[in-house]
């Protein structure tokens, strides 16, 4: 389906006092952003119950983590907005869960729905909206010829839409990256979320 990104950009200074919050909790900022969508993403939805896409670097064995390309899978991060009185205790379940999805990122979600639909193949998609995270140091000063690198939209996703987190060149700013199909959400829609 056809998209569209619009991006946005958390400044250093708000991006180090979410970072110390996390550092003062002991949690991710990865698991504090899971948790900040989930809520927004369960109160427009009217639901407690849901599940998202977290995008995995399935490098887990030797030979994997020693070979240069792309080994990433999508795994499913069941949330559930209840039973958490305090938003701190709500991102240390978060982060439960994920270390929890992390021990099966093996099973790829397309191996998941794969067997989902042996028994009923009209099941849909089991999650509408992906969150990725990426912090790299891709940025090496020693070269003599200097680069940055650069992540490039797709015209086209298959999910409602993909949020990713990044830092691209390690300049201690995080940038927040809305990919949306242009079928269910306007411009002013992600701006709103935002």
């Amino acid at each position: 389906v056809a998209s569209n990104r619009l991006e946005f950009e958390f400044n250093k200074e708000l991006f180090n006092k979410l970072n110390n919050f996390c550092k003062e909790n002991k949690i991710s900022m990865y698991n504090f952003l899971i948790a900040i969508y989930s809520i927004y993403i369960g109160k427009i939805n009217n639901t407690e119950d849901f599940s998202l896409g977290a995008p995995v670097l399935n490098r887990s064995n030797f030979a994997e983590k020693h070979t240069s390309g792309m080994f990433i899978s999508t795994s499913l991060l069941k949330i559930n907005t209840s039973n958490n009185p305090t938003f701190a205790q709500f991102v240390h379940t978060i982060s439960k869960t994920s270390m929890s999805m992390l021990k099966h990122q093996k099973y790829d979600y397309k191996y998941i729905l794969d067997d989902v639909r042996k028994n009923s193949f009209d099941i849909p998609n089991l999650y509408d909206i992906a969150l990725s995270y990426q912090i790299t140091k891709a940025t090496d000063t020693s070269l003599a010829i200097p680069y940055e690198s650069t992540w490039y939209a797709t015209p086209y996703i298959s999910n409602s839409m993909d949020i990713h987190f990044h830092d691209n060149n390690d300049a201690g700013n995080l940038l927040i990256e809305y990919d949306y199909q242009v079928c269910k959400y306007e411009k002013e829609d992600i701006i709103n979320i935002h």
